[in-house]
C-alpha cells in the first residue's frame, strides 16, 4: 500500500480503536468504513477491515452486520485482486 494511503488507513484504525474503546461503538463503524474505502484496492488489508467491521457487529451483538462481514470478509480476500 503506498504511504499516504497507508498513513491514511492508519489514522481511521487508530480512530477506530479510540471510539471503540470509548465505547462510541457508532463513530468506530464510521471510522471502519472510511478504512474500508481506503484499503479496497488491498486483499489483505481489505478483508482485515471486514474483519473489524465483524468483530464490532459481534460487540455489538448486532447479527446483521455478523452474518454480512463474514460474507464479505471472504469476498474481499477473493475479488479483491480482481
Amino acid at each position: 500500500m503506498h504511504s499516504e494511503l497507508k498513513a491514511s488507513d492508519l489514522t481511521e484504525l487508530e480512530a477506530t480503536r479510540r471510539a471503540e474503546g470509548a465505547g462510541d461503538f457508532q463513530t468506530a463503524f464510521t471510522h471502519l468504513e472510511r478504512a474500508h474505502i481506503l484499503s479496497q484496492r488491498y486483499a489483505l488489508a481489505h478483508a482485515a477491515t471486514h474483519l473489524r467491521m465483524l468483530r464490532l457487529g459481534w460487540r455489538t451483538r448486532d447479527v446483521r452486520e455478523v452474518l454480512g462481514q463474514s460474507i464479505r470478509t471472504i469476498a474481499a480476500l477473493v475479488f479483491s485482486r480482481i
